[in-house]
């Protein structure tokens, strides 16, 4: 990698120079008929400089540090800069040519968080570095109103019918043994759902699930070669996320999966009170009393007599005089 410390620039030239005391000659101006067409004159549209991160490798390195690539893009021989806190690091563009005409390549770039900057042109980018991944960085000319555009938020998805979503850790493996991390995610349900990994600082990486069917099974997508730590796993559109741990050789699976979203209940009516203004209650007359019913008394009822057996007498000789 080629490094230079030292910048200078030259006096800019001075190619002509007019004072207000010299006269010039004067042309007689043309006149142009009013059938005569003015042609257009085009304008070019301003273009700005912006940085973008094209691309990260996990698990490039052995851990002693990052690798930068930067180009760029029409411009050779420009400082490209790094800085971190009090590191500083500074290469031209152009110098690594093997990776690309307008390149530059920074290595061991350490952990932490690093500004990527073109000073001549003005444009700078914050990247992340991790001891592992190998980034590459572009710098671009693109036109102003490109640049400019506000960022387009995407609508707040809306659950699938009556479906909404859970995530959860299902599982974790050890895995054939190294440094890294590795996440499976799985979608069910969801073929080519977009699944979005990142960290609270940036994101990482997005991918589709199924691209691997054959390997991990249908609606699942794999993340490797990860940097031990917390990450934030999305399935984009569906209005959840769920915040993961990742360990040095584990195998992490993940799966978000559906379910009825609760019933909503029918509300009861209620029936409200029908209140009496209290002057209507004072000018109401109290209702009249009921009349009593009168009930007549039964007559008496006279027992009929019980029947008195009737006896009847029998004499009998009970001895004859001779």
């Amino acid at each position: 990698m080629s490094t230079n410390w030292v910048f200078s620039q030259a006096p800019a030239v001075v190619l002509a120079a007019q004072s207000t005391g010299d006269s010039l000659p004067t042309r007689t101006p043309t006149l142009i008929p009013p059938s005569a067409t003015i042609p257009a004159v085009a304008t070019q549209a301003s273009a700005v400089w912006i940085g973008r991160l094209v691309d990260r490798t996990f698990g490039f390195t052995n851990g002693g540090g990052s690798i930068f690539r930067v180009s760029v893009q029409g411009v050779v021989d420009t400082p490209i800069e790094l800085r971190s806190d009090d590191q500083f690091i500074v290469a031209n563009s152009g110098t690594k040519p093997e990776i690309g005409p307008y390149a530059a390549e920074f290595a061991p770039v350490t952990e932490g968080t690093w500004t990527v900057s073109v000073p001549a042109l003005d444009v700078s980018l914050t990247v992340s570095a991790d001891n592992y991944s190998l980034v590459i960085i572009e710098f671009v000319e693109v036109p102003e109103a490109e640049a400019t555009q506000a960022v387009v938020t995407p609508p707040t998805p809306t659950p699938l019918g009556n479906t909404v979503w859970e995530g959860e850790t299902t599982s974790e493996v050890i895995g054939a043994g190294g440094p890294f991390a590795r996440l499976l995610v799985k979608v069910l349900e969801r073929e080519a759902q977009p699944v979005q990994l990142s960290t609270l600082a940036q994101v990482i990486n997005t991918a589709n699930t199924g691209q691997k069917a054959e390997e991990l099974g249908p609606n699942t997508v794999e993340f490797a070669g990860l940097t031990p730590g917390k990450y934030i796993v999305e399935p984009l559109g569906l209005n959840i996320s769920l915040e993961v741990e990742l360990k040095p050789d584990i195998v992490t699976y993940v799966e978000f999966r559906p379910k009825a979203a609760p019933a909503t209940p029918t509300p009861t009516a209620t029936v409200e009170a029908t209140l009496t203004p209290i002057g209507a209650i004072a000018t109401t007359a109290p209702p009249a009393p009921a009349t009593p019913t009168s009930t007549p008394t039964p007559a008496p009822t006279v027992p009929e007599p019980s029947p008195v057996p009737i006896s009847r007498w029998l004499g009998v000789v009970d001895e004859r005089a001779e």
